[in-house]
């Protein structure tokens, strides 16, 4: 299972990055008024104990392989500053999910033909 955490989106068109960008922004702030209670954060005792399962040392390919699949030119990514991978978590509403944390900024052309300039990602392997 891989989860893709992007810090931004990838987005095609300038207009579509600016309302993706205000829906965020709103959809943040429901979350800091809701509060903490939307999300089950593990207790440092389940982070200790819990199972990360295999380390993931061909992260790239996996990394690679699943972002073909989603960005609009694949074959013009630039991959750098590969970060992990290390033991991490993601806790969203349905619950925490464990593994190995990888980091790393992708750049890639849009639907214009132009580099929409390095983002950050993180995925959960």
């Amino acid at each position: 299972m891989v989860f893709s955490i992007p810090e931004t989106l990838v987005n095609y068109y300038e207009e579509e990055q600016k309302m993706k960008g205000l829906l965020i922004g709103v959809s943040l702030l429901s979350v800091a008024v809701v509060g903490c209670a939307a999300t089950h954060k593990p207790t440092p005792e389940r982070i200790s104990s819990a199972n990360y399962g295999i380390y993931a040392e061909n992260h790239r390919p996996i990394v690679e392989d699943y972002m073909k699949k989603i960005l609009f030119d694949p074959n013009s990514a630039v991959y750098d500053d590969w970060r992990g991978p290390i033991k991490g978590y993601f806790s969203d509403k349905t619950g925490s999910y464990f593994g190995y944390r990888v980091c790393v900024e992708i750049n890639s052309k849009n639907r214009t033909g132009r580099y929409v300039g390095s983002q950050r990602f993180y995925f959960l392997l």
